[in-house]
């Protein structure tokens, strides 16, 4: 077979320089693909802790806001009876406390990864606050809790993600004689 003077195919250099090419915008698609994936985990990531965090707020909204009496409280533990009877129908005290990464309800994990628990008292319902360290049953009007977790390293050294959630509590204290 002869090739004729008119046709013309690509020469060795042009298609050195095409692999290149091609090679570069390949690298550069990869890149941007693992960026999309590392944000994706991230996402999901931040997604999972702030709805881990928002079952443990709410269950800590019931089980302060109907409490009986409070029998200790400062900045990262609250002891207290609750207000509603178990089915053994004894009122036993509850413990909601801080160790170790972790919130714990009477000795079982209620949230991990926690970096950070406050238990603020306020003796005002109002936005000011006027927290205290350490709960009174005859002034306490609010119990504001602010949570503070982590999530896993995410990896592009920006390390640790980290989220602050905050609730306040107002409640409703029965006195049993």
């Amino acid at each position: 077979m002869r090739i004729r003077a008119t046709q013309r195919g690509f020469s060795l250099v042009e298609m050195v320089a095409a692999l290149v090419i091609l090679g570069m915008v390949a690298a550069a698609g990869t890149m941007g693909m693992a960026e999309v994936m590392r944000s994706y985990v991230m996402s999901t990531d931040h997604l999972r802790m702030a709805q881990k965090t928002q079952v443990a707020l709410s269950r800590m909204y019931v089980e302060l806001q109907h409490l009986a009496e409070v029998t200790a409280g400062t900045q990262t533990s609250i002891t207290y009876r609750p207000r509603f009877k178990f089915a053994d129908g004894v009122l036993n005290p509850v413990t909601l406390t801080y160790t170790n990464d972790n919130l714990l309800l009477d000795g079982d994990v209620l949230l991990d990864n926690v970096l950070g628990f406050t238990l603020r008292y306020c003796t005002t319902s109002d936005t000011t606050c006027n927290p205290t360290s350490s709960f009174n049953n005859a002034t306490t009007e609010v119990i504001e809790v602010e949570v503070t977790v982590g999530g896993a390293d995410t990896g592009g050294g920006s390390g640790r993600s980290q989220r602050t959630f905050t609730t306040r509590i107002q409640p409703v204290i029965f006195h049993f004689s």
